[in-house]
C-alpha cells in the first residue's frame, strides 16, 4: 500500500531541493573565483619579474656607431672606433701609438732629423733589433743605407694606413712610403711590417724616458714590400 505524501512534505522536500542546488551552485562560483584569483596573481607576479628583469638588463643594452674606412689603392678595410672607457681599449690606443711612432722614425728618412731617428729606434728596440738596424743604418756596413741612398737632398715620407694585432704583443702595421727628390715625388709604395713588442721595467735615464717613457720595447722586426689591388 502506497504512503501518501502530504501537501506539507512535498512543500519541505522541494525547498530542501532548491536549497540544495542553490548551495552546490554557490559552492562552485567561489571555486572557480579561487582559482581564477590564483592565475591573476600568478600572472601578475610573471609579469613583474619579467619587468624586472628587462630593467636590469638595460644599462648592458647600447647602440654603439662606427665608421667603416676604405683604402682606395689597397681595399683594406678599416672600422675607425671611439675610445671606450676599459682597460683593454686603453691599451690597444697606447700599443698603436707606440707601433706607430716607431714605424715612422724607423722607416722616414730627413736629413735634418736622422740622427734624432736613429736614437729613438734604438731606445724603442730590445739590443738584438737595435744591433740590426744600427748595422742597417750605417753606410760603412750597408752600402744600401739610407743615408748612402738619400743623402742631404732627398725625403722618404711615411703614412700610418692600418695597425691590426695577430696576437696581444704581435703587430701587423701597413703603410705607404714616398721618395721625393728635389721637388719630385715618387709613386707610393707600399709595405707591411711585422712587429714583436712588449714592455720592460728597466732603469732610463730622464731625457731618454722623455722619449719612450713606458719602456716599449721591440724585439724583433720584418718589413715587407706589400702587393696592392691591381699593382
Amino acid at each position: 500500500m502506497t504512503d501518501k505524501i502530504s501537501a506539507a512534505e512535498l512543500e519541505r522536500r522541494y525547498f530542501d531541493e532548491a536549497n540544495g542546488w542553490e548551495r552546490d551552485i554557490t559552492t562552485r562560483l567561489r571555486t572557480s573565483e579561487r582559482r581564477a584569483w590564483r592565475i591573476a596573481v600568478t600572472a601578475c607576479l610573471v609579469a613583474f619579474v619579467a619587468v624586472g628583469a628587462v630593467a636590469a638588463l638595460t644599462p648592458l643594452k647600447s647602440v654603439e656607431p662606427f665608421v667603416i674606412r676604405v683604402d682606395q689603392s689597397t681595399g683594406i678595410v678599416d672600422i675607425v672606433q671611439a675610445l671606450q672607457d676599459g682597460q683593454a681599449n686603453y691599451d690597444e690606443v697606447v700599443n698603436k701609438y707606440f707601433l706607430s711612432k716607431y714605424i715612422q722614425h724607423r722607416e722616414r728618412y730627413l736629413p735634418e732629423t736622422r740622427d734624432y731617428d736613429r736614437r729613438v729606434v734604438g731606445l724603442m728596440s730590445d739590443a738584438a733589433t737595435a744591433q740590426v738596424y744600427a748595422e742597417y743604418t750605417d753606410p760603412r756596413r750597408n752600402p744600401s743605407a739610407p743615408i748612402a741612398l738619400y743623402g742631404d737632398t732627398a725625403r722618404v715620407d711615411v703614412s700610418i694606413k692600418n695597425i691590426s694585432f695577430i696576437s696581444p704583443q704581435v703587430a701587423l702595421i701597413r703603410y705607404t712610403k714616398k721618395v721625393e727628390r728635389a721637388g719630385q715625388q715618387s709613386p707610393a709604395s707600399h709595405w707591411v711590417a711585422t712587429v714583436p713588442f712588449t714592455y720592460i721595467q728597466a732603469p732610463i735615464g730622464e731625457s731618454d724616458r722623455l722619449v719612450n717613457p713606458l719602456g716599449f720595447q721591440v724585439r724583433d722586426y720584418r718589413n715587407d714590400p706589400e702587393t696592392v689591388l691591381g699593382g
